[in-house]
Protein backbone atom coordinates (compact mmCIF):
# COMPACT_ATOMS: atom_id res chain seq x y z
CA UNK A 1 0.00 0.00 0.00
CA UNK A 2 1.41 3.39 -1.03
CA UNK A 3 1.80 5.82 1.88
CA UNK A 4 1.72 9.53 0.89
CA UNK A 5 2.31 12.70 2.91
CA UNK A 6 0.86 15.91 1.46
CA UNK A 7 1.87 19.20 3.06
CA UNK A 8 -0.83 21.81 2.56
CA UNK A 9 -3.15 18.97 1.63
CA UNK A 10 -6.24 20.66 3.09
CA UNK A 11 -5.92 23.55 0.64
CA UNK A 12 -7.56 24.09 -2.72
CA UNK A 13 -5.11 22.15 -4.90
CA UNK A 14 -4.48 19.59 -2.18
CA UNK A 15 -8.16 18.71 -1.81
CA UNK A 16 -8.55 18.11 -5.56
CA UNK A 17 -5.31 16.13 -5.76
CA UNK A 18 -6.46 13.91 -2.90
CA UNK A 19 -9.83 13.38 -4.58
CA UNK A 20 -8.14 12.27 -7.83
CA UNK A 21 -5.60 10.07 -6.05
CA UNK A 22 -8.26 8.29 -4.02
CA UNK A 23 -10.66 7.90 -6.93
CA UNK A 24 -7.83 6.31 -8.92
CA UNK A 25 -6.77 4.02 -6.06
CA UNK A 26 -8.87 3.82 -2.90
CA UNK A 27 -6.14 1.81 -1.13
CA UNK A 28 -3.66 4.70 -1.10
CA UNK A 29 -2.94 5.87 2.44
CA UNK A 30 -2.77 9.67 2.68
CA UNK A 31 -1.66 11.88 5.56
CA UNK A 32 -2.15 15.67 5.46
CA UNK A 33 0.12 18.13 7.28
CA UNK A 34 -1.47 21.61 7.23
CA UNK A 35 -1.86 24.61 9.53
CA UNK A 36 -5.41 25.05 8.15
CA UNK A 37 -5.08 28.84 8.08
CA UNK A 38 -5.81 30.10 4.56
CA UNK A 39 -8.01 27.28 3.26
CA UNK A 40 -9.46 24.37 5.20
CA UNK A 41 -11.07 21.54 3.24
CA UNK A 42 -10.70 19.06 6.09
CA UNK A 43 -14.40 18.26 6.51
CA UNK A 44 -14.91 18.00 2.74
CA UNK A 45 -12.00 15.58 2.38
CA UNK A 46 -12.66 13.42 5.42
CA UNK A 47 -16.41 13.15 4.80
CA UNK A 48 -15.59 11.74 1.37
CA UNK A 49 -12.55 9.71 2.47
CA UNK A 50 -12.78 8.90 6.22
CA UNK A 51 -9.48 6.99 6.24
CA UNK A 52 -7.39 10.10 5.56
CA UNK A 53 -5.29 11.31 8.49
CA UNK A 54 -5.08 15.07 9.12
CA UNK A 55 -2.28 16.48 11.26
CA UNK A 56 -2.70 20.15 12.12
CA UNK A 57 0.69 21.81 12.38
CA UNK A 58 3.40 23.83 10.71
CA UNK A 59 5.46 22.27 7.94
CA UNK A 60 8.61 23.58 9.66
CA UNK A 61 7.85 21.05 12.43
CA UNK A 62 7.68 18.03 10.13
CA UNK A 63 10.66 16.36 11.81
CA UNK A 64 9.01 16.78 15.22
CA UNK A 65 5.50 15.75 14.14
CA UNK A 66 6.70 12.61 12.32
CA UNK A 67 9.84 11.58 14.22
CA UNK A 68 9.58 7.89 13.38
CA UNK A 69 7.41 7.80 10.25
CA UNK A 70 8.63 7.21 6.70
CA UNK A 71 6.42 7.92 3.70
CA UNK A 72 6.78 6.42 0.24
CA UNK A 73 5.89 9.74 -1.41
CA UNK A 74 6.02 13.33 -0.16
CA UNK A 75 4.06 16.01 -2.01
CA UNK A 76 5.14 19.43 -0.72
CA UNK A 77 2.24 21.72 -1.65
CA UNK A 78 2.02 23.90 1.43
CA UNK A 79 3.27 27.50 1.37
CA UNK A 80 2.32 31.12 1.81
CA UNK A 81 1.28 31.98 -1.74
CA UNK A 82 0.13 35.59 -2.07
CA UNK A 83 2.29 37.82 -4.25
CA UNK A 84 0.82 41.04 -2.84
CA UNK A 85 1.27 39.95 0.75
CA UNK A 86 4.85 38.95 0.04
CA UNK A 87 5.62 42.51 -1.09
CA UNK A 88 4.41 43.85 2.27
CA UNK A 89 5.67 40.97 4.45
CA UNK A 90 8.80 39.67 2.70
CA UNK A 91 10.30 38.01 5.77
CA UNK A 92 7.19 35.86 6.18
CA UNK A 93 7.99 34.36 2.78
CA UNK A 94 11.77 34.25 3.05
CA UNK A 95 11.31 32.78 6.52
CA UNK A 96 8.38 30.37 6.52
CA UNK A 97 8.37 29.18 2.91
CA UNK A 98 12.10 28.63 2.68
CA UNK A 99 12.48 27.21 6.18
CA UNK A 100 9.57 24.80 5.66
CA UNK A 101 11.21 23.45 2.50
CA UNK A 102 14.55 23.16 4.30
CA UNK A 103 12.88 21.03 6.97
CA UNK A 104 11.14 18.91 4.31
CA UNK A 105 14.53 18.37 2.65
CA UNK A 106 16.06 17.28 5.98
CA UNK A 107 13.12 14.93 6.54
CA UNK A 108 13.56 13.43 3.06
CA UNK A 109 17.29 12.97 3.62
CA UNK A 110 16.50 11.04 6.80
CA UNK A 111 13.54 8.94 5.62
CA UNK A 112 14.49 8.50 1.94
CA UNK A 113 11.07 8.55 0.23
CA UNK A 114 10.77 7.00 -3.19
CA UNK A 115 9.47 10.28 -4.68
CA UNK A 116 9.25 13.93 -3.64
CA UNK A 117 7.09 16.36 -5.61
CA UNK A 118 7.33 20.12 -5.03
CA UNK A 119 4.85 22.83 -5.97
CA UNK A 120 6.72 25.83 -7.36
CA UNK A 121 5.33 28.73 -9.35
CA UNK A 122 5.49 30.75 -12.54
CA UNK A 123 6.42 33.70 -10.28
CA UNK A 124 10.05 32.52 -10.40
CA UNK A 125 10.21 33.95 -13.94
CA UNK A 126 9.06 37.47 -13.09
CA UNK A 127 7.61 39.35 -16.07
CA UNK A 128 9.00 38.43 -19.49
CA UNK A 129 7.38 39.14 -22.84
CA UNK A 130 8.18 35.70 -24.24
CA UNK A 131 6.77 32.21 -24.01
CA UNK A 132 8.54 30.76 -21.00
CA UNK A 133 10.35 27.43 -20.94
CA UNK A 134 12.04 25.70 -18.05
CA UNK A 135 15.37 27.20 -19.20
CA UNK A 136 14.08 30.80 -19.33
CA UNK A 137 15.75 33.38 -17.10
CA UNK A 138 14.87 33.18 -13.42
CA UNK A 139 14.15 36.79 -12.42
CA UNK A 140 11.46 36.89 -9.69
CA UNK A 141 9.95 40.29 -8.97
CA UNK A 142 8.32 39.36 -5.64
CA UNK A 143 9.49 37.77 -2.38
CA UNK A 144 7.03 34.96 -3.10
CA UNK A 145 8.83 34.14 -6.36
CA UNK A 146 12.21 34.32 -4.65
CA UNK A 147 11.04 32.03 -1.85
CA UNK A 148 10.03 29.41 -4.37
CA UNK A 149 13.26 29.45 -6.38
CA UNK A 150 15.24 29.29 -3.13
CA UNK A 151 13.12 26.28 -2.20
CA UNK A 152 13.72 24.65 -5.58
CA UNK A 153 17.46 25.06 -5.08
CA UNK A 154 17.35 23.60 -1.58
CA UNK A 155 15.60 20.47 -2.83
CA UNK A 156 17.78 20.09 -5.92
CA UNK A 157 20.91 20.27 -3.77
CA UNK A 158 19.69 18.16 -0.85
CA UNK A 159 17.65 15.32 -2.31
CA UNK A 160 19.49 12.08 -2.94
CA UNK A 161 19.56 10.54 -6.40
CA UNK A 162 17.75 7.59 -4.82
CA UNK A 163 14.68 9.83 -4.44
CA UNK A 164 12.82 10.90 -7.56
CA UNK A 165 12.43 14.72 -7.44
CA UNK A 166 9.72 16.43 -9.49
CA UNK A 167 9.30 20.22 -9.46
CA UNK A 168 6.14 21.72 -10.95
CA UNK A 169 5.90 25.42 -11.77
CA UNK A 170 2.19 26.18 -11.68
CA UNK A 171 0.60 28.82 -13.88
CA UNK A 172 -2.61 30.20 -12.27
CA UNK A 173 -4.58 27.18 -11.14
CA UNK A 174 -8.36 27.50 -11.54
CA UNK A 175 -11.59 25.53 -11.94
CA UNK A 176 -13.28 22.90 -9.78
CA UNK A 177 -14.80 19.43 -9.60
CA UNK A 178 -18.56 20.18 -9.49
CA UNK A 179 -19.46 16.90 -7.78
CA UNK A 180 -16.90 17.30 -4.95
CA UNK A 181 -17.46 19.85 -2.17
CA UNK A 182 -13.73 20.48 -1.66
CA UNK A 183 -12.16 23.38 -3.50
CA UNK A 184 -11.55 27.12 -3.20
CA UNK A 185 -12.80 27.68 0.34
CA UNK A 186 -10.24 30.42 0.92
CA UNK A 187 -10.44 32.58 4.03
CA UNK A 188 -9.65 35.56 1.79
CA UNK A 189 -10.17 35.02 -1.92
CA UNK A 190 -7.46 36.50 -4.15
CA UNK A 191 -7.84 34.40 -7.30
CA UNK A 192 -9.21 36.25 -10.31
CA UNK A 193 -11.88 33.85 -11.58
CA UNK A 194 -13.63 33.25 -8.20
CA UNK A 195 -13.60 37.00 -7.56
CA UNK A 196 -15.10 37.78 -10.97
CA UNK A 197 -17.76 35.08 -10.77
CA UNK A 198 -18.82 36.10 -7.28
CA UNK A 199 -19.01 39.80 -8.13
CA UNK A 200 -20.86 39.33 -11.44
CA UNK A 201 -23.42 37.03 -9.81
CA UNK A 202 -23.96 39.54 -7.00
CA UNK A 203 -23.90 42.64 -9.23
CA UNK A 204 -20.91 44.05 -7.36
CA UNK A 205 -18.36 46.44 -8.90
CA UNK A 206 -15.14 44.94 -10.21
CA UNK A 207 -11.67 46.49 -10.18
CA UNK A 208 -9.17 45.63 -12.91
CA UNK A 209 -5.68 46.67 -11.90
CA UNK A 210 -3.76 48.24 -14.76
CA UNK A 211 -4.99 49.27 -18.19
CA UNK A 212 -1.73 50.52 -19.71
CA UNK A 213 0.39 47.38 -19.94
CA UNK A 214 2.11 46.58 -23.21
CA UNK A 215 -0.46 43.91 -24.09
CA UNK A 216 -3.22 43.56 -26.66
CA UNK A 217 -5.84 45.31 -24.50
CA UNK A 218 -3.66 46.97 -21.87
CA UNK A 219 -4.41 44.47 -19.08
CA UNK A 220 -2.15 41.77 -17.64
CA UNK A 221 -1.81 38.53 -19.60
CA UNK A 222 -1.82 35.14 -17.88
CA UNK A 223 -2.71 31.53 -18.54
CA UNK A 224 -5.03 29.39 -16.46
CA UNK A 225 -4.68 25.67 -15.78
CA UNK A 226 -7.58 23.57 -14.56
CA UNK A 227 -6.94 22.12 -11.12
CA UNK A 228 -7.83 18.64 -12.41
CA UNK A 229 -5.01 18.91 -14.96
CA UNK A 230 -2.64 19.88 -12.13
CA UNK A 231 -3.69 16.77 -10.22
CA UNK A 232 -3.25 14.60 -13.31
CA UNK A 233 0.34 15.87 -13.75
CA UNK A 234 1.16 14.67 -10.23
CA UNK A 235 -0.37 11.27 -10.90
CA UNK A 236 1.56 10.90 -14.17
CA UNK A 237 4.83 11.86 -12.48
CA UNK A 238 4.23 9.38 -9.65
CA UNK A 239 3.12 6.51 -11.87
CA UNK A 240 6.02 6.96 -14.29
CA UNK A 241 8.63 7.90 -11.67
CA UNK A 242 9.65 11.02 -13.58
CA UNK A 243 12.22 13.47 -12.23
CA UNK A 244 12.70 17.02 -13.52
CA UNK A 245 11.31 20.54 -13.53
CA UNK A 246 8.15 21.20 -15.51
CA UNK A 247 5.99 24.18 -16.43
CA UNK A 248 2.32 23.36 -15.98
CA UNK A 249 0.75 25.92 -18.29
CA UNK A 250 -1.36 25.91 -21.43
CA UNK A 251 0.58 27.86 -24.11
CA UNK A 252 -2.68 29.82 -24.44
CA UNK A 253 -2.40 33.27 -22.83
CA UNK A 254 -5.46 35.36 -22.03
CA UNK A 255 -5.78 38.89 -20.62
CA UNK A 256 -7.62 39.90 -17.45
CA UNK A 257 -10.17 41.80 -19.50
CA UNK A 258 -10.77 38.76 -21.72
CA UNK A 259 -11.33 36.59 -18.64
CA UNK A 260 -13.97 39.06 -17.43
CA UNK A 261 -15.62 38.96 -20.86
CA UNK A 262 -15.72 35.16 -20.76
CA UNK A 263 -17.30 35.22 -17.28
CA UNK A 264 -19.96 37.68 -18.45
CA UNK A 265 -20.62 35.54 -21.51
CA UNK A 266 -21.04 32.34 -19.51
CA UNK A 267 -23.23 33.94 -16.83
CA UNK A 268 -25.10 36.00 -19.42
CA UNK A 269 -24.83 39.02 -17.14
CA UNK A 270 -23.10 42.36 -17.65
CA UNK A 271 -20.44 43.44 -15.19
CA UNK A 272 -19.79 46.80 -13.61
CA UNK A 273 -16.04 47.32 -13.72
CA UNK A 274 -13.46 50.05 -13.54
CA UNK A 275 -9.75 50.25 -14.22
CA UNK A 276 -7.50 50.97 -11.26
CA UNK A 277 -3.79 51.73 -10.94
CA UNK A 278 -1.33 48.90 -11.38
CA UNK A 279 -0.50 46.80 -8.34
CA UNK A 280 3.09 46.32 -7.21
CA UNK A 281 4.31 42.82 -8.06
CA UNK A 282 1.87 42.12 -10.92
CA UNK A 283 3.73 40.77 -13.93
CA UNK A 284 2.78 42.11 -17.36
CA UNK A 285 2.97 38.74 -19.15
CA UNK A 286 3.19 35.23 -17.72
CA UNK A 287 2.63 32.37 -20.13
CA UNK A 288 4.56 29.24 -20.96
CA UNK A 289 5.36 26.32 -23.14
CA UNK A 290 4.40 22.99 -21.57
CA UNK A 291 6.35 21.00 -24.20
CA UNK A 292 8.63 19.46 -21.56
CA UNK A 293 5.66 18.14 -19.55
CA UNK A 294 4.14 16.74 -22.73
CA UNK A 295 7.41 15.04 -23.71
CA UNK A 296 8.42 13.61 -20.34
CA UNK A 297 5.05 13.05 -18.65
CA UNK A 298 2.65 12.65 -21.56
CA UNK A 299 0.70 15.51 -19.97
CA UNK A 300 -1.83 17.69 -21.76
CA UNK A 301 -3.98 20.42 -20.14
CA UNK A 302 -7.12 18.86 -21.59
CA UNK A 303 -9.51 20.48 -19.12
CA UNK A 304 -7.98 23.93 -19.25
CA UNK A 305 -9.91 25.86 -21.87
CA UNK A 306 -11.36 28.97 -20.25
CA UNK A 307 -14.98 28.03 -20.93
CA UNK A 308 -14.57 24.75 -19.06
CA UNK A 309 -12.71 26.40 -16.19
CA UNK A 310 -15.53 28.92 -15.72
CA UNK A 311 -18.26 26.30 -16.21
CA UNK A 312 -16.85 23.93 -13.58
CA UNK A 313 -16.17 26.71 -11.10
CA UNK A 314 -19.64 28.27 -11.45
CA UNK A 315 -21.28 24.85 -11.09
CA UNK A 316 -19.22 24.15 -7.96
CA UNK A 317 -19.76 27.63 -6.53
CA UNK A 318 -23.53 27.41 -6.84
CA UNK A 319 -23.53 24.08 -4.99
CA UNK A 320 -20.73 24.42 -2.46
CA UNK A 321 -19.24 27.90 -2.59
CA UNK A 322 -20.90 29.05 0.59
CA UNK A 323 -20.24 25.79 2.44
CA UNK A 324 -17.13 26.64 4.44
Amino acid sequence: MCNILITGGAGYIGSILIYKLKINDAKIKITILDNLQNCDNTKHITSKFPDICVKKGEIEDINIIFPDVAFDIIIHLGANAYVGESINKPYKYFGQNVNATYEVAKYAQKTKPKHLLFSSTCAVYGSQNVELTETSRIIPDSPYGYSKIFSENILTDAISKDTCLTIFRFFNVAGAIPEFSGGEHHTVETHLIPILVNKVINNEPISIFGSDYNTKDGTCVREYVHVVDIAEAHILAINNEVSGTFNLGTSNPISNLQVLQEVQKYLQKPAKFQFMDRRVGDAENLYSSYAQARLMLGWEPVNSNMQNIIKTYVSWFKRFGEAK
